[in-house]
This record gives C-alpha cells, sequence and structure tokens, in this order.
C-alpha cells in the first residue's frame, strides 16, 4: 500500500509535474531492462518521445512530425545511431501497434533491429544495413535519459506560450492514484 504521507510532489508547476511523470517513466524502463523485458521497455521509450514531443504541438497531441522533431532535436544530439528519425518513427510504430520491427511505412524505413543485455543475436543476423540497422536497447535508454534531461533544462528557461499552455493541462494529482 502507498503511504500517501511520504509522497512529496511539486504540482506548482507544469515542467515539475512532467518531471514527476517522467522520472517514473524512466525508472520504470531502467526497471524492464534489468529485469530482460525488452518489448515493455521499448513501448515506455517510444511513448516518453510522444510526450514530449507533444508539447510542442498548438493542441499538445502527439504526431508523426512531432515525434520526429524531437528525435532530431534532443535524442540524435546525445549519440549517433545507425537510422534516421524516419526509420525510428517507423520502428516506433511497429513496436506500438503490432509488437512487430517492421511497420506499414514499409520499404521507406530502414528496419530496427534490437539487442539488449548482451543479447545480439539479431543484430548479427543483418545483412543489408541499407535495410536494417541495429541497436541497443540500453544505448536507446541512454541517449532518451541524457536528451530528457537536457529538454528539462530547456523547458525550465521557456517562455514559449504554446509548450507553456501544454504543460499547464498536465493534472496535479495523476501521480497520487492508488495502485490496489
Amino acid at each position: 500500500m502507498v503511504n500517501f504521507e511520504d509522497l512529496r510532489f511539486d504540482r506548482k508547476s507544469g515542467t515539475a509535474r512532467l518531471s514527476n511523470r517522467m522520472n517514473s517513466i524512466l525508472w520504470t524502463i531502467d526497471k524492464c531492462i534489468k529485469s530482460r523485458q525488452p518489448y515493455p521497455a521499448l513501448v515506455l521509450i517510444y511513448s516518453s518521445i510522444d510526450i514530449l514531443g507533444s508539447l510542442q504541438n498548438q493542441d499538445g497531441f502527439a504526431t508523426r512530425i512531432s515525434f520526429k522533431s524531437w528525435v532530431s532535436n534532443y535524442l540524435f544530439k546525445e549519440r549517433t545511431f545507425s537510422f534516421n528519425e524516419d526509420d525510428l518513427y517507423g520502428a516506433r510504430c511497429g513496436i506500438v501497434h503490432t509488437m512487430r520491427y517492421d511497420s506499414q511505412l514499409g520499404v521507406t524505413v530502414k528496419t530496427i533491429i534490437y539487442g539488449f543485455n548482451g543479447y545480439d543475436a539479431d543484430i548479427k543476423k543483418i545483412k543489408d544495413p541499407t535495410q536494417q540497422a541495429g541497436v541497443y536497447l540500453e544505448d536507446l535508454f541512454d541517449a532518451l535519459s541524457k536528451s530528457y534531461n537536457r529538454y528539462i533544462n530547456d523547458l525550465e528557461s521557456s517562455s514559449d506560450p504554446i509548450i507553456n499552455a501544454n504543460l499547464n493541462k498536465l493534472p496535479d494529482y495523476v501521480d497520487l492514484i492508488p495502485l490496489d
């Protein structure tokens, strides 16, 4: 049972509310990776990028454009990968919507193959790097964590009215919903 007296969440600013939730998501991704649960980790990674990218949209909802923009402006600034933002968006669609590596974006994007916790048999099977790219889940998570930290720092000094309006739409008490 959660002891609500011990919870200390800052509900004063939208950035703090976002930070509270994203820290929880990042913690969960880390636990998924360490417990050899790559699929939930990937879903949370891709959902995190959707969430962070959505803040720049007038309506505050995630789109293909906001996902790719956040990847270009933040994720790819932290680490170099052998795929581009279109490839990563295709990977996101495959994992989130069908639990597959490929997506309906078809031949226009590389299929991303994953390795994790020392498992790289699938990555070693890549024959055509123009059609497939390999990535270790830990590397993708590391890049997300670092880019998220940079993004939060940018948000704290942001005066963008769209981002600030979207941050202020985050509900105050969702962090305190009991699990049982």
